[in-house]
């Protein structure tokens, strides 16, 4: 369960990469008068608990008019005083029926598929050069921008000189107002830029190979994933097999190859 969501909106740009099972609203959601935010918190819970089959719960209700908020905003459950204020459990619900233990599982980075494994078995691959394939990259991370709070940008680049001083400040930039922003490459320190979040890959893993850029935001799902085919000489005419794609689904699944290994580091 994912607990307080619509306190902070960025938390709602995470719901596909946490994938609750239950999301409970925050009783600020439940109990707001401000429309503008209560509407934008209910279309993304909504969105998710449509793809996922998430039960919505939402938390604070204490009046008639609460429960009718929670209802409209798609909850199925709810908590709060209008139900009942805390109290002692009768003695036939003392004890738990069973419970669960949950252990802690660090991500298998060497395990993970990279993005370009995951969407080049699903799209069609094409081929072209640096000089083409950096416009088409740079395209994401400018359409990207307009999504501000609700946006994760994750990008590998190889190698750390590839993020180069205008990469590094549309990254600043773009992290003063998103809810994450990532770069990962060989010798990338953690935080790269200042609110970017880095990571340095090994240059043996398969994703030292590729050049990605994910972004996902409430309105906007975008994945360019590229893996280098080795060619010497200028670094412009270097060659990459490339994969781009719209699709919501498959962009999510392209940004967890890159998350999994941006929380291992």
């Amino acid at each position: 369960a994912l607990d307080g969501v619509g306190v902070d909106y960025r938390s709602l740009a995470l719901l596909p990469f946490v994938d609750p099972e239950v999301v409970k609203l925050d009783l600020a959601v439940t109990q707001t008068r401000t429309l503008v935010e209560t509407a934008r918190t209910a279309t993304a819970v909504h969105a998710h608990a449509e793809r996922s089959g998430a039960r919505v719960l939402a938390e604070g209700i204490e009046t008639m008019e609460h429960r009718d908020n929670a209802l409209a905003l798609g909850a199925e459950l709810g908590q709060g005083w209008l139900f009942g204020h805390p109290c002692p459990l009768p003695p036939e619900a003392a004890e738990p029926i069973y419970s669960w233990v949950l252990e802690a599982r660090p991500p298998d980075v060497r395990s993970a598929k990279t993005p370009f494994e995951t969407l080049s078995t699903q799209l069609p691959v094409r081929r072209g050069t640096k000089e083409l394939l950096l416009a088409m990259a740079t395209s994401i991370e400018l359409q990207a921008a307009g999504e501000g709070e609700g946006l994760v940008l994750l990008s590998s680049f190889q190698e750390a000189r590839f993020f180069g001083p205008e990469t590094r400040a549309r990254y600043r930039r773009l992290a003063e107002c998103s809810a994450l922003v990532g770069a990962l490459g060989v010798g990338l320190e953690g935080a790269p830029e200042p609110g970017v979040r880095g990571a340095s890959l090994l240059r043996s893993e398969p994703l030292r190979g590729e050049w990605n850029v994910c972004a996902i935001g409430p309105y906007f799902a975008a994945a360019f994933v590229a893996r280098d085919l080795g060619d010497t000489g200028p670094d412009d005419t270097r060659r990459f097999d490339f994969v781009m794609t719209h699709d919501r689904e498959r962009v999510i699944s392209a940004t967890r190859a890159l998350m999994v290994r941006l929380a291992a580091d």
